[in-house]
This record gives structure tokens, C-alpha cells and sequence, in this order.
């Protein structure tokens, strides 16, 4: 089980309600939980909403890309298949623990890792939207780059077709990763 703070729960991707609680990436629900009320500091125990290894890597996976690169972590250990996270943000770390089998262990890489950053806003520039490519750099010059590129993409009603074309494209260089790894994936769903 992943714990999650409430500080966590008060941004974009989860929410309270009442004792049932879920954390979501722009896919959709990935996990679900219950709120501690033994302890005053308010710790949620989630469990992934997953039914093969390859969910619980994409968990982790949108779990260390929700944040920026080094704020959240998780380490498969390739031996037993359990994931392990750390977040400062949120006061999590499940990582110092003994029972990761540091020898099989492998972290589970920030989007920026498999080059899904600004490589992927510019493919989809040049697939889409080729004519714009220079107001796009220009959004990339100063900080909220993506605050402004996904304003701009609201604007001309291809919000969803990003989101649907970096689902796309994070799936793909994921289940690479896996097999480069030699972690066995499940593409039955």
C-alpha cells in the first residue's frame, strides 16, 4: 500500500470525499483509499486500482511524473513485484525500508527520463499544428511554459487531443522501458 498525505490530496490529482478518497492522472481514477483517523496527521492508505504488473508501473510511473523531476519516487523490486514510493512532498518513504532487494530493484523513471517533456509538446507541434511552432518555442523561453501551452491548445479546442496523444506516447516509451528492463508487460488490456 502507498500512503499519501492530505497535502497531496488538496492539489489537482486527488480529492477527499467524505472517507473515501482517490488519487487521478489526467487518464483517469488510479488508486483509491480510506483516510487513518487514528493518527492527527490526517495519512491516507490507497491502494492502486490495478490488476497487472504493468498497471502498477504506470501507478508509479504518473505517481514520479506528477511532480517535478526528484520530488516523488518508486523503486520495483523486479524479484517480488512490489513498488515502493517516496515523496517529499507528501512525507512519504517507503524506500529506506529493508525489504527492498536493492539487487533486483530498479526506479521507476520521471517522464523527463524517457524524454516526454518538451521533445513530445514539439512532436505534436510538428504533427498538428506545425504552422505555431514559433509562439510554442516562445512559450518555452521563461517559467509556466506549459500553464501557457496548454491555454494555448484550450484556445484552439486540441486540450483532449494532447492529453490523448501524450497518453499515447507515455504508453509506448513505457512498455520500451519495461522490455529494455526485461519486466514482462501485459497488453491484454
Amino acid at each position: 500500500m502507498a500512503c499519501w498525505s492530505t497535502l497531496f490530496q488538496q492539489g489537482e490529482y486527488g480529492r477527499l470525499a467524505g472517507s473515501r478518497s482517490e488519487f487521478w492522472s489526467r487518464n483517469g481514477p488510479i488508486a483509491s483509499g480510506t483516510v487513518d483517523q487514528t493518527g492527527s496527521s490526517g495519512i491516507l492508505e490507497f491502494t492502486p486500482l490495478t490488476k497487472t504488473l504493468t498497471d502498477d508501473i504506470r501507478f508509479a510511473f504518473d505517481f514520479v511524473s506528477s511532480a517535478s523531476y526528484g520530488i516523488h519516487e518508486a523503486v520495483l523490486d523486479t524479484q517480488t513485484g512490489k513498488i515502493y514510493y517516496r515523496s517529499e512532498f507528501a512525507g512519504i518513504d517507503e524506500i529506506t525500508g529493508d525489504d527492498i532487494n536493492w539487487d533486483t530493484a530498479l526506479s521507476i523513471p520521471h517522464k523527463n527520463d524517457l524524454d516526454l517533456g518538451q521533445r513530445l509538446v514539439f512532436k505534436f507541434v510538428d504533427i498538428y499544428i506545425p504552422q505555431e511552432y514559433a509562439l510554442v518555442r516562445g512559450f518555452f523561453q521563461r517559467p509556466g511554459a506549459y500553464q501557457r501551452y496548454k491555454s494555448f491548445l484550450n484556445s484552439l479546442e486540441l486540450l483532449q487531443q494532447w492529453y490523448d496523444f501524450e497518453a499515447k506516447e507515455e504508453k509506448g516509451c513505457l512498455e520500451l522501458w519495461c522490455q529494455d528492463k526485461g519486466i514482462e508487460i501485459d497488453n491484454s488490456g
